[in-house]
């Protein structure tokens, strides 16, 4: 490519019936341009004309020699001129080893393209044209023996050999993925696994190290777990441990020669296993509003709780259930409430301090979470604000109140329209709230939820405050006072 060319082009006057005294003109058409190179006559009726082309800088030239008789140019000869480069080194030659057949296969980047018919001849096989891969039979291969593996690539501007490759045709053995024959949690009371898989095809009699990948579902990413050396076998158990309860995982395995030699297998086709469930653990985080009933010597109480961590539920929670007493005996009162959702109204005496909440799933029901349900009025924010913060989200922000707080609670309500908020009624189907826990803190992010209107209030461990009788609409920018009964 970018070199210069010599053509020739000779005419024998009786070979082509054109008289002695006949005027003749050779020409040349380089493509679809005529040219005109260098014409002269030797002895016997032979005409000879020579021409330099170039420099070329087309893989593929056509040149063409014609004679110009009677104003009239005839071909007389078309050639083809390919331009190129010498052949480039091929690189990273890699075999892998078959073992169910023994042959080896090899794999090589043929480098630049350069532009010519190339020819690649590796050890002991021919690839076809094209290919970047051959196959080496196993009458060829010397096994548990190092063996030296090359390919050599040629074209008409040269020869060119590749790294050469030294290794044990065993050492480069990709083995058949295994199969996961079975799962179960061992003993059922832990977070433990028991798989159970069989080698690959062919493989069961090499000793082999394997990878143990799992995902919980709904999880983005995979976890991986080196579970060691095993000899040969037909069938293979590992125990792994730190599973969630109650929880869909999916799982794949591979595996390779034992010692670091050799390639890993492909994955096994995923297998999916859920773990068995255990009664729930941990407290239940909650928060609620109370109205006094004087007339009625009854309390109204509005319980609400956020949803039992995954990590805590241990299996799907089947529901909630409020309780006055830890104990169940012989004539005590139906639960305050028993829901799925994570809500619930109910009334108590005057004077009820304290109340007790669990999760229950098929396996039985958490420990009590107390709720103390003492009162104590708290000052409001000073100033209170709200701005958009993207699509899915807002800023809330908020000065210190006069008396140090130790911790707030942020209340919000999604409404349709500005008539919603009229009445001060809202349902905890479209309430949301979260627990600021730090008094030093004067603002938030609240997520997932759709612009509603937001409420701050202060609360201490154990008390909180009256809700205010009303919220005030924000505009998606702006200040809003707390309202607090007095």
């Amino acid at each position: 490519m970018g070199a210069t060319a010599r053509a020739s082009c000779t005419i024998w006057r009786s070979s082509c019936l054109i008289q002695d005294d006949e005027e003749i003109q050779m020409m040349w058409k380089l493509d679809e341009e005529f040219l005109t190179g260098t014409q002269y006559s030797l002895h016997k009726g032979v005409e000879v004309s020579n021409i330099t082309i170039g420099p070329i800088n087309e893989t593929v030239t056509t040149l063409s020699c014609y004679v110009k008789r009677k104003h009239k140019p005839q071909m007389m000869k078309v050639i083809q001129i390919r331009a190129g480069y010498p052949p480039a080194q091929p690189q990273n030659l890699t075999c892998v080893m078959n073992v169910t057949t023994k042959n080896l296969t090899c794999r090589w980047d043929p480098g630049q393209d350069s532009f010519l018919p190339v020819k690649a001849v590796p050890a002991s096989c021919t690839p076809l044209p094209g290919q970047n891969s051959c196959t080496i039979g196993r009458e060829n291969l010397l096994l548990y023996h190092p063996m030296i593996f090359w390919l050599s690539v040629n074209n008409t501007l040269g020869e060119v050999d590749s790294e050469p490759l030294c290794a044990d045709p065993i050492d480069l053995a990709k083995l058949d993925p295994p199969t996961i024959h079975a799962m179960q949690s061992i003993p059922e009371e832990t977070d433990c696994i028991s798989v159970m898989w069989e080698a690959g095809r062919d493989s069961e009699h090499m000793h082999q190290l394997c990878d143990l990948s799992y995902q919980a579902e709904g999880d983005q990413e995979w976890k991986l777990v080196s579970i060691g050396h095993f000899s040969t076998s037909e069938v293979w158990r590992v125990r792994h441990c730190g599973f969630l309860f109650g929880t869909l995982y999916h799982f794949q395995m591979r595996c390779q020669r034992f010692g670091g030699a050799g390639y890993w297998s492909d994955w096994s086709p995923m297998v999916n296993f859920t773990t068995h469930e255990k009664a729930p653990s941990g407290e239940l985080d909650a928060w609620w509003k109370v109205k006094t009933r004087e007339a009625e010597a009854r309390t109204e109480v509005q319980l609400l709780w956020k949803p039992m961590k995954p990590n805590e539920a241990h299996g799907k929670i089947l529901g909630y259930m409020a309780t006055l007493s830890t104990r169940r005996h012989s004539g005590e009162p139906s639960p305050l409430c028993n829901t799925s959702e994570t809500c619930c109204t109910f009334s108590l005496p005057l004077g009820t301090q304290k109340i007790y909440l669990m999760a229950y799933n098929a396996r039985g029901s958490s420990q009590p979470t107390e709720v103390y349900l003492s009162e104590k009025k708290g000052q409001p924010v000073p100033k209170f604000q709200a701005s958009p913060h993207n699509e899915t989200s807002i800023w809330v922000h908020w000065d210190l109140p006069a008396t140090p707080a130790r911790g707030y609670i942020i209340e919000w309500h999604t409404m349709t329209s500005v008539e919603d908020s009229s009445d001060g009624n809202h349902g905890h189907n479209n309430m949301g709230w979260t627990k600021v826990h730090s008094g030093t803190i004067t603002h938030a992010l609240i997520q997932g939820t759709e612009w509603g209107c937001p409420s701050v209030w202060k609360f201490t461990p154990g008390r909180k405050v009256w809700p205010p009788p009303a919220s005030a609409q924000l505009p998606p920018s702006g200040d809003a006072q707390s309202y607090l009964d007095a």
